[in-house]
């Protein structure tokens, strides 16, 4: 029961929000129609390459004092080419001082999409997870039955 309210808000969400999963949105990406990832990965990424250099496009001050969790909605057209479309951040104070969607929008890691060998555009989720000692960051992906369900997982030291 719980597994299906949480399906129909997904549902709804994207439906009465212009596709966009989370409580942030941003109105640049220009997606039209896309896939969301489920239990099938369709384009791939480095995550530790990923999360490399996602931690070093940001202050060093501000990451080490960076604590919470960030759920970031990406789309990566048929192109390859990221564009942040919604988020929901779970961040302390430092959390503030972050362009997420700036660094998402220019981490240039993706491969090109494809879904049935066909060059398609799809929605990523990603979890970023900031501990005092840790980065960790989880490729999720959207399961009809069970939720949000980790796909991939990197983790990396601060």
């Amino acid at each position: 029961m719980k597994n299906a309210l949480i399906v129909l808000l997904v549902v709804f969400a994207v439906n009465a929000s212009g596709q966009s999963l989370f409580p942030t949105k941003f109105d640049n990406c220009h997606a039209g129609k896309f896939f969301v990832e489920n239990n099938v990965v369709y384009t791939k990424v480095n995550l530790n390459a990923y999360l490399t250099e996602l931690m070093a496009s940001m202050n060093p001050e501000t990451l080490s004092d960076l604590q919470g969790v960030v759920t970031i909605q990406v789309i990566i057209n048929q192109y390859g080419k990221p564009c942040c479309q919604s988020m929901k951040s779970e961040l302390n104070e430092s959390g503030k001082k972050v362009d997420f969607k700036k660094i998402i929008d220019n981490i240039d890691l993706w491969e090109i999409p494809l879904r049935n060998n066909e060059e398609v555009t799809v929605s990523a989720i990603l979890k970023i997870i900031f501990t005092k000692k840790q980065v960790k960051l989880q490729r999720m992906g959207f399961n009809m039955k069970t939720g949000l369900v980790v796909l991939d997982k990197a983790m990396v030291n601060k």
